[in-house]
């Protein structure tokens, strides 16, 4: 099952790829295409080049840049209705701050990942090895089950009908990513019926 990856940024791919390789099945492809952008508009037009294809295409953004700024709201908003043009296998995965974020919830206490590995931000950023970094340092993808809330996600789609988004929550501590194993699951399981 190929899956293509919109990111914006390397740290996420490393992250990705080492995930898929440890959580997912060999059945799944991810084919990443870095934009290096966290423009929403920029993940909008790229996802209007997929519109009405059979790909599946997941999108891995942050949501930083809507929190305070009603343009990239708007921006927001169109990406994520533009995803729904291609077909229901596709799916967006919003962290709030940022990536970072999503990475300090692999432990236990959801303590800051720079201060806990006693590491700079800009050392976090296209680290190949970040991965295995946070597991060999106690860190696990379950904990970030538990210490961030399906409840709080703005975007929220766990099956192949329409996704919701509610802008109140996009400042709100999350990550789409909790959901990424599940709606992988979800797809293998009922690829014939979606």
């Amino acid at each position: 099952m190929k899956i293509t990856v919109l990111l914006e940024g390397q740290t996420e791919k490393f992250y990705l790829e080492k995930f898929k390789n440890t959580y997912l099945s060999d059945e799944f492809v991810f084919e990443f295409i870095n934009l290096k952008t966290g423009n929403y508009s920029e993940f909008s037009k790229k996802l209007e080049e997929y519109k009405g294809m059979e790909n599946i295409v997941f999108v891995v953004v942050d949501l930083d840049k809507a929190e305070n700024n009603q343009t990239e709201k708007e921006n927001l908003k169109k990406m994520c209705k533009n995803i729904t043009y291609i077909n229901n296998k596709c799916n967006i995965f919003l962290t709030c701050k940022n990536f970072e974020t999503f990475l300090s919830a692999h432990f236990e206490n959801c303590n800051d990942i720079c201060k806990l590995l006693k590491i700079d931000k800009k050392d976090i950023k296209n680290n190949e090895n970040i991965y295995d970094t946070i597991i060999r340092n106690g860190g696990k993808y379950e904990n970030t089950l538990k210490n961030l809330s399906k409840e709080n996600l703005c975007y929220h789609k766990i099956d192949s009908k329409n996704p919701t988004l509610d802008i109140d929550k996009i400042q709100f501590k999350q990550s789409g990513l909790i959901l990424l194993q599940e709606y992988c699951q979800y797809l293998k399981s009922n690829w014939n019926k979606i």
